[in-house]
């Protein structure tokens, strides 16, 4: 074998050696990915290639989620506070209108649903009454204070009334 002949497979080798790093060196160089941020719903984020994707709104959801119940009056912000259950009719009328304003006001008001059929609710159903008239919904002002409740199938308007007094409260 000449020693040109022996040459030859290291250049190859050498050359195919270059080509990975260089490879490996493109792909870890330059513009890193993106980083989810947070935007509005459904926003495009100019020079990032990102489309956020929002939760699904309040307003598309067809059952009341209850909530823990330790929670009532202890956010440190205003609570709207609904007594529901599940078999309860005139709750399910409200529910339209009670997702409609949590998507509204959910920066600045905690909903908070305490099933009434439920035992870990029984102290917080006592503690404000929420046990006679389905469904009651309670609003509290950040210290936990009740400053306002609603009893039965309520009009919008009378509901986003009570959500604008509890954000003006202090």
């Amino acid at each position: 074998m000449s020693m040109r002949q022996s040459r030859q497979p290291n250049k190859l080798i050498s050359a195919a050696l270059l080509l990975v790093f260089a490879l490996v060196f493109t792909a870890c160089g330059g513009n890193a990915a993106p980083t989810p941020t947070t935007a509005p719903a459904d926003e495009f984020i100019p020079n990032s290639g990102v489309t956020m994707t929002p939760a699904p709104a309040a307003a598309n959801l067809t059952e009341f989620t209850a909530s823990d119940p330790a929670l009532v009056g202890k956010t440190g912000r205003p609570q709207m506070v609904m007594f529901y259950a599940s078999w309860c009719e005139d709750c399910h009328q409200m529910r339209p209108t009670v997702f409609a304003a949590q998507d509204e006001f959910k920066d600045f008001v905690d909903f908070l649903y305490i099933d009434i059929d439920a035992q870990n609710t029984e102290a917080v159903r006592k503690q404000l009454n929420g046990t006679q008239a389905r469904p009651t919904i309670v609003f509290l002002d950040p210290e936990g204070q009740e400053v306002g409740r609603l009893v039965g199938i309520q009009p919008k308007d009378v509901f986003q009334k009570m959500l604008d007094q509890i954000l003006t409260v202090g």
